[in-house]
């Protein structure tokens, strides 16, 4: 039998007549909902264990844990009544459905006592399929999901880059004004096969040491762009001091605004001394630079041992980061303000950088070659 968890909350005031009478203890006992897949009303029940000598009214509020107003539920406030003579009384509280694979999120019913906030913490149960499994290599995603479409894919298959979807971008940067790539690297990126190929169906990008860094960056500007959708790179990736890997997006109209008003969106970067750690970030222009970032430590697992997937979920206003479906990021247009600029189509780079200001210049315990292996990139919408 399946005991469902109860919420337990002594109250210190009422609007009573009988003010001589203590609060009882107010329960909940179910604290975990269903998300559905369309807007869903739930009933979410409060109950005393004694009947009260009058009525009791508390204000109360909805507020944000992991789950987000408007998003995940619908923000309301209004106050929570029992009648006098009566045990329970219910609150109606709307869950926003959807078919999007995610994790548990939480949200704070709060009850308001003479200034006081007593939270009830509430959980949204997503009912969506997960779609990931685990093979001996690590894991792997579906070519496709319910009520999305595959509209753009690269296997890696065969013995060539395909020149339709990619081209590089080559040197130290100093041709484009921003010698370093804008960040301090040290490598040069080349197309060479040394630095770049397709090898038994995945994508190589091999940092080296030789008599100097090189590497390479591949990107789509000019060949493929995308608004929305949820995109999934299956890839293994490379460690040690100074080591910078990257999965990211950047806006079609940074020739004509600039960087940072384009907007960046990185999928996945990784600095190579921390091999657990995944960082997910927007960079924006609001009246001057301006970022958000979170990351995800998955302990004892080096990025590098097995292929994990890094994913967005894409949508107007909105975007969503995960790794192996664990989401670990959230923004929103209303987070980042009226100078977001992630509703405008993007191109997709990936790349292998050597030292910067973030990580660091490699030292003696890095070793080289160090390799980004990429199985697939698939795009749906």
């Amino acid at each position: 039998m399946k005991i469902l968890p109860i919420l337990i909350l002594t109250l210190f005031a009422c609007n009573s007549s009988d003010n001589d009478q203590s609060v009882p203890d107010l329960f909940v006992s179910k604290t975990e909902f269903q998300e559905g897949d369309v807007l869903n009303s739930i009933s979410v029940e409060f109950t005393i264990q004694d009947v009260h000598k009058s009525n009791l009214s508390f204000n109360y509020t909805i507020v944000e844990g992991s789950a987000l107003q408007g998003d995940d539920y619908v923000s309301s406030s209004g106050t929570l009544e029992i009648a006098t003579g009566s045990l329970s009384t219910n609150v109606i509280i709307e869950i926003v459905g959807d078919e999007h694979l995610e994790l548990t999120e939480n949200f704070f019913f709060v009850v308001s006592v003479d200034g006081v906030d007593n939270k009830y913490e509430l959980f949204i149960k997503d009912d969506d399929e997960y779609y990931i499994t685990k093979d001996s290599n690590g894991y792997v995603t579906p070519l496709e999901y319910p009520s999305m479409q595959l509209v753009w894919n690269d296997e890696f298959d065969g013995t060539d880059i395909n020149a339709t979807d990619w081209g590089y971008d080559l040197g130290n940067g100093c041709d484009k004004g921003i010698c370093g790539w804008g960040n301090e690297e040290l490598q040069i990126y080349t197309d060479l096969p040394e630095n770049v190929r397709l090898e038994d169906g995945d994508l190589i990008i091999t940092a080296l040491n030789n008599q100097g860094y090189t590497s390479a960056r591949l990107l789509t500007e000019g060949k493929r762009e995308f608004q929305y959708g949820r995109i999934d790179i299956r890839a293994k990736l490379p460690f040690g001091q100074g080591i910078w890997p990257a999965i990211w997006m950047l806006g079609t109209n940074i020739n004509t605004v600039g960087w940072p008003v384009c907007g960046e969106i990185d999928i996945m970067e990784l600095v190579g001394d921390k091999p657990t750690t995944v960082h997910g970030t927007i960079h924006y222009d609001n009246d001057g630079y301006a970022s958000k970032t979170s990351v995800l430590n998955l302990s004892g697992q080096s990025l590098s041992d097995e292929y994990h997937v890094y994913s967005i979920i894409w949508e107007r206003n909105l975007i969503k980061w995960y790794v192996d479906y664990q989401l670990f990021h959230t923004v929103t247009q209303e987070i980042v303000g009226e100078s977001y600029p992630f509703n405008n189509p993007n191109y997709l780079l990936l790349n292998v950088a050597v030292g910067g200001r973030w990580p660091g210049d490699p030292d003696e315990s890095t070793v080289f070659p160090q390799k980004m292996v990429v199985d697939y990139i698939r795009v749906f919408q």
